[in-house]
C-alpha cells in the first residue's frame, strides 16, 4: 500500500477539489484536539467553583449537570427543556422551573448549549451564601444562607432551666427564663430567680387519690413552699404533725420534757406527772385539805381535794364533828342506822328480812324489816298452802265379798279380818308419768253394805290436774286406778273403787316362788296361828319377816283357801 505519509503528501501537493476538502479535514482535527482539552478542563474547574458556592452535589447529574426539581437527579430526564425539571440557582438557592440558566442572556428561560445547563456561566454568576448555620450569624438564625437577626429582647441560641432544673440550651431566637442558667452552666443543675419568699423547685400539700393529702413537688417555676411540706434528699414529703409537748425529730415525733412545766414530763404528747404524784396534790395543813399546783407531788394526810377535814380518821359510816367522830345516819341505806361507825337495823329487824308470798319465803334487802309468815329463809314454804285429798275405797281380794276371779270356789271372803284397819300407800303420777306425790293413809273395813276398806288420804302440795293413781297395801300387788284422776287443790277427789290382787306375800310386788316358799313353811291347816305348837311357831316358819302375810284371807289360819287364793293369781306375775 505504500508509506501513508507519501500518500498524505501527494494529496496535499494535488490541486483539485480533493485536496482543499483533506486540507479543511486536517484543520478542523488540529482545532478540536486542544478545544476538546479546553472543555474538559473547564467542566472540571466548575465542578470544584460549583462545590465551593455552595451548590448541592447531591442533585447534580453528573451526565448533564442539572438539579431536577424533585431534589435528586432523574436519569429519565436527561435535559433542561422541560419546565418541570429546572435547573438548581445558586443565587436563591431553589429549583428554577423555568428551563437552564442562559449564560448570554443573563436568565433561567431556554434551550441553551443544547439542552444542557451552561455550568460555566451558573457558577460564574453564583454568589457566596452568607452563612449556613445558625452558628454562622451573631444575634440571629440563618434562613436561605442569609442571617436575619432575631427581634427586640431575644437572642440565638437562648437559656433555660427546664426538665428536672438542668440548664439547657435552646437554638433559635428566643428569651432565656430567669434562672442561673447560662452558656457555662448547660447540662449543670440550676434554679430560678425566685423573688423573695419563693423557691424553685418548691412543694405544695394537695389531695391525693386516696382521699389523704401529699406534698407534690413542682420544677422550672417559682412557688410558695406549703408549712406541711419539706424538701428531703431532693423529695417533696409531708412534714409529721406532733401534738401536745412533743418536737420534731427529723420525721419522727418525740416528748419533749422541755414543753412541760410544775415537775411534769411529757408522755406520748401530754405533760403528766410521774407515777404515783398528781398535779394538784393534797396535803393536810391544820386539820384541812389544801391543794398545792405549783409542782407534782403525793397526797398526803388522808386528802383527795381540797377542803376536806384531816389529821382525824373517822371509820364507817361516822363524821368528824369538830375534832370528834359522831354516827352519821346519812352514811347510811335501807333503812339502817349508823351505831358507832356501823350501817345496823333498827333492834327486831333485819337486812334481809323474809315474808310469805304465796306460800313461798321471799327476801327484801332493800330496807330493813322483820320476818313474817313463819319465815327466816329464802325458797321455804310458808303460809296455808291448799292441799289435794283423796277419799279411797279398796276392795281386798279374800276379804268381804272378793273373791277369785279364776275360782269357782273362792266366790267370797272373809267377812271377819283379824287386821280391819290397815294401811295403804298411794303414789300420784302426771300425765308424762312423773311421780309427783307420795303418801300413806289408813284404810278400815266396813262389812256393811260394801264390805271394803275405806279412808282418806292427803295428797299435800298438788296443782289442779289430771293424774293417775296407783294403790299398794300389805299382802297386795301395786294396782293402777283406772283412767286419769281430775284432781284439785283444796278439795277431796273420790278414787274410782279399785280391787286389788292378793298373793304378795314378802312385798316385792311380784307372785312368785319366794311368796310361795314362805307360804309352804308355814301352811299348817290344823293349826291357827296362835297355837304354840302349829306349824306358824316352826323354825322355819319364824325365819321369814313376812310370815303373817302368808294368812292372805286373814282368817287367822295359813290353809288350803290361802294356797287356792296364790294358786289362782299366780298367773297375774307383777303389779303394776
Amino acid at each position: 500500500m505504500g508509506n501513508p505519509f507519501f500518500r498524505l503528501w501527494e494529496r496535499l501537493t494535488q490541486t483539485n477539489i480533493s485536496r482543499t476538502l483533506t486540507i479543511l479535514v486536517l484543520l478542523v482535527i488540529v482545532a478540536a484536539i486542544p478545544l476538546t482539552v479546553f472543555i474538559s478542563q473547564k467542566q472540571q474547574d466548575i465542578r470544584q467553583r460549583a462545590s465551593s458556592y455552595g451548590i448541592p452535589t447531591a442533585c447534580r447529574h453528573d451526565l448533564d449537570y442539572k438539579w431536577p426539581q424533585a431534589g435528586a437527579c432523574d436519569p429519565n430526564k436527561p435535559d433542561c427543556n422541560s419546565i418541570i425539571d429546572g435547573c438548581y440557582d445558586p443565587i436563591t438557592l431553589t429549583n428554577v422551573n423555568a428551563g437552564c440558566y442562559d449564560g448570554y442572556n443573563g436568565n433561567w428561560n431556554g434551550n441553551v448549549w443544547g439542552g444542557i445547563c451552561n455550568l460555566v456561566e451558573v457558577a460564574e454568576n453564583a454568589t457566596t451564601p452568607q452563612c449556613t448555620t445558625n452558628a454562622d450569624c451573631t444575634n440571629g438564625v440563618c434562613t436561605n444562607g442569609t442571617c436575619v437577626a432575631c427581634p427586640a429582647g431575644q437572642t440565638q441560641p437562648f437559656f433555660k432551666c427546664a426538665g428536672t432544673n438542668t440548664c439547657t440550651k435552646l437554638e433559635g431566637c428566643g428569651t432565656s427564663d430567669n434562672s442561673t442558667c447560662s452558656a457555662s452552666s448547660v447540662g449543670q443543675s440550676c434554679s430560678m430567680n425566685c423573688p423573695a419568699g419563693q423557691t424553685d423547685p418548691y412543694c405544695d400539700y394537695q389531695p391525693n387519690s386516696a382521699g389523704g393529702y401529699s406534698c407534690n413537688e413542682f420544677h422550672d417555676a417559682c412557688g410558695t413552699m406549703s408549712p406541711q411540706c419539706r424538701l428531703e434528699n431532693g423529695l417533696c414529703v409531708v412534714i409529721p404533725t406532733c401534738s401536745g409537748c412533743q418536737t420534731l425529730n427529723g420525721n419522727t415525733c418525740v416528748d419533749d420534757n422541755t414543753k412541760c412545766s410544775n415537775g411534769q414530763t411529757c408522755s406520748s404528747g401530754a405533760c403528766v406527772c410521774p407515777a404515783g404524784q398528781t398535779n394538784p396534790f393534797f396535803t393536810c395543813q391544820n386539820n384541812t385539805c389544801v391543794a398545792n399546783s405549783t409542782a407534782c407531788g403525793a397526797n398526803a394526810g388522808g386528802c383527795t381535794a381540797a377542803g376536806g377535814t384531816c389529821g382525824v380518821t373517822c371509820s364507817g359510816c361516822q363524821k368528824l364533828s369538830g375534832t370528834t367522830c359522831v354516827d352519821d345516819n346519812t352514811k347510811c341505806s335501807g333503812g339502817k342506822v349508823c351505831q358507832s361507825g356501823t350501817c345496823t337495823c333498827p333492834a327486831g329487824q333485819t337486812n334481809p328480812f323474809f315474808t310469805c308470798q304465796n306460800n313461798t319465803c321471799v327476801a327484801n334487802s332493800t330496807a330493813c324489816g322483820a320476818n313474817a309468815g313463819g319465815c327466816t329463809a329464802a325458797g321455804g314454804t310458808c303460809g296455808t298452802i291448799p292441799t289435794v285429798k283423796l277419799i279411797l275405797a279398796l276392795a281386798l281380794q279374800g276379804i268381804g265379798n272378793y273373791g277369785s276371779n279364776t275360782s269357782a270356789t273362792l266366790t267370797r271372803g272373809n267377812l271377819n279380818p283379824k287386821t280391819p284397819t290397815r294401811t295403804a300407800v298411794i303414789e300420784v303420777f302426771d300425765a308424762t308419768g312423773r311421780a309427783v306425790a307420795t303418801a300413806s293413809a289408813g284404810v278400815v273395813f266396813t262389812a256393811s253394805p260394801s264390805a271394803t276398806f275405806t279412808g282418806n288420804v292427803d295428797m299435800g302440795a298438788l296443782a289442779s290436774g289430771n293424774y293417775r293413781v296407783k294403790i299398794k297395801t300389805d299382802r297386795y300387788l301395786k294396782k293402777l286406778v283406772t283412767g286419769f284422776q281430775t284432781l284439785t287443790a283444796g278439795q277431796s277427789t273420790p278414787v274410782p273403787q279399785t280391787l286389788l290382787t292378793v298373793g304378795d306375800v314378802n312385798g316385792d310386788n311380784v307372785l312368785n316362788i319366794l311368796d310361795y316358799n314362805i307360804m309352804a313353811d308355814c301352811f299348817d291347816s290344823n293349826h291357827t296361828i296362835s297355837d304354840a305348837g302349829g306349824k306358824f311357831n316352826s323354825a322355819a316358819c319364824q325365819s321369814h319377816a313376812e310370815k303373817a302375810f302368808a294368812d292372805l284371807n286373814d282368817d287367822g289360819i295359813i290353809d288350803g283357801v290361802d294356797y287356792n287364793f296364790f294358786e289362782s293369781n299366780l298367773s297375774a306375775g307383777n303389779g303394776d
